[in-house]
């Protein structure tokens, strides 16, 4: 990809997407994960329904209810979390914008931070390794 070409604003706006796909997808990940544990929980229910009837409807009840009330917690924290990172992406870019020469140097700042430690940390590993 030819960066030279590309404005500051579609690079940013492009890493605010980015940044909004991975709340998409960690919202995927929560549901999945949510919808994994709610079939475990009805197939124990189940299993628990036929052994015995009485008490264990209520269990299943209760169970469902508590499933019902993480699954709308769940949501909320991804709901969340999806409009955290949505609104660091408008702030990003806003920022971007009013102060582009400081926000270049920020990020100059931060990869050459990223780049020394990298190189700190590999230089760690082939020491041990010796």
């Amino acid at each position: 990809m030819n960066h030279a070409t590309l404005s500051p604003t579609t690079s940013y706006d492009d890493m605010a997407q980015k940044v909004t796909d991975k709340a998409d997808d960690m919202i995927g990940t929560a549901r999945q994960a949510a919808d994994g544990a709610l079939d475990s929980l009805q197939e124990k229910a189940t299993h628990l329904a036929s052994v015995a009837p009485g008490t264990l409807s209520r269990v299943a009840a209760q169970i469902d209810d508590l499933t019902r009330r993480g699954m709308e917690r769940a949501k909320a924290a991804t709901d969340t979390a999806k409009d955290q990172a949505a609104l660091a992406g408008d702030r990003t870019v806003s920022y971007i914008r009013n102060e582009p020469v400081r926000a270049v140097l920020i990020a100059a700042a931060a990869g050459a931070a990223v780049a020394t430690l990298i190189g700190l940390l590999s230089s760690n590993r082939r020491a041990d390794r010796a």
